[in-house]
């Protein structure tokens, strides 16, 4: 990889911080934390980061009422949770939908 495009990428990933700490209140130290706390991998299906994501980063999954930060998750995961709308009951219905025609 070029120095351009490292530089680049170690930027993004800085204003990436800068905007976790304006909108939810978590340092790039939190940030860390959390993710050590999660072993580096997503807090749904256990995927290690670098090897789910496009970008390699896991988002940070939040509460779209208060912005309180739940986890880190890989895309795939924050996706799935964005299509139910979070919705806890609707996810329910899924995985009872699941668990009735999905064969073991």
């Amino acid at each position: 990889m070029s120095k351009c495009k490292v530089k680049k990428r170690e930027y993004d990933l800085e204003y990436r911080f800068v905007i976790y700490n304006r909108k939810f209140g978590i340092t790039k130290e939190g940030y860390l934390e959390l993710l050590e706390s999660q072993n580096n991998c997503c807090a749904i299906c256990k995927a290690p980061e670098g090897e789910i994501t496009r970008n390699r980063r896991l988002h940070l999954d939040h509460c779209h009422v208060s912005n309180k930060v739940r986890g880190l998750l890989c895309a795939k995961c924050n996706q799935g949770l964005g299509s139910f709308k979070d919705n806890r009951l609707l996810l329910q219905e899924a995985s009872d939908y699941l668990a009735k025609h999905v064969e073991k």
